[in-house]
């Protein structure tokens, strides 16, 4: 996820999330209107999209956290990343690789 992430980014998963959970309030009620109507082929179906809304709803509160957790790093200054001190020094204790005569210049 590159650069900060923006009010909007935010509000739209926010939108996102609620949105789900209407869906999900509104597909329980259909699979009782089925329970009561005896209609089992449709209650599997409405079951299994009724999971999926869901899914989709948890995947949406991750990304949120995400987002919500990246700016916050972003205000204060932190990288995304944190790597441990092992990591950072030993890129730059690696050897450089050999150079051709007449090459131009290093790109890293």
């Amino acid at each position: 996820m590159p650069g900060k992430p923006t009010g909007s980014q935010i509000e739209m998963e926010r939108r996102h999330i609620l949105e789900g959970e209407a869906r999900i309030a509104r597909q329980e009620a259909l699979i009782r209107k089925l329970d009561l109507a005896g209609n089992l082929d449709l209650i599997l179906i409405a079951r299994e999209l009724l999971e999926a809304l869901r899914e989709s709803v948890a995947l949406s509160r991750e990304r949120l956290s995400s987002l919500e957790r990246h700016r916050e790093d972003w205000l204060m200054g932190r990288p995304k990343v944190h790597y441990p001190p092992s990591k950072i020094c030993a890129t730059y204790d690696r050897p450089r690789p050999p150079r051709r005569p007449g090459a131009g210049p290093v790109r890293y």
